[in-house]
């Protein structure tokens, strides 16, 4: 997304910059709502791991009630993530 308002910018296309910017906007306050979510439900995401060239890996654990941890991890097909991105874009 910057890359496409350095790309604006340098244009000088003022209305896009605009447009991109406010989507920006929007993306980094799904992201702050996304992340409080997850404070507040006491889960922690890892970094990804790539399994292979066909599937990502994201670990995670879960503090419980009763003051253990729970660990799991889910495994998603890179190409999948990438349209679900691509189209949560376009609906921005």
């Amino acid at each position: 997304m910057e890359t496409r308002i350095a790309k604006a910018e340098s244009n000088q296309n003022s209305g896009l910059v605009d447009y991109y910017e406010g989507k920006l906007k929007k993306l980094l306050s799904m992201r702050k709502h996304i992340n409080s979510f997850l404070k507040d439900e006491k889960t922690k995401i890892h970094e990804v791991v790539i399994c292979d060239d066909m599937f990502v890996e994201y670990p995670y654990y879960i503090k419980t009630k009763e003051g253990g941890i729970k660990e799991g991890s889910s495994r998603y097909w890179r190409a999948a993530l990438k349209l679900h991105i691509k189209r949560k874009l376009e609906r921005l």
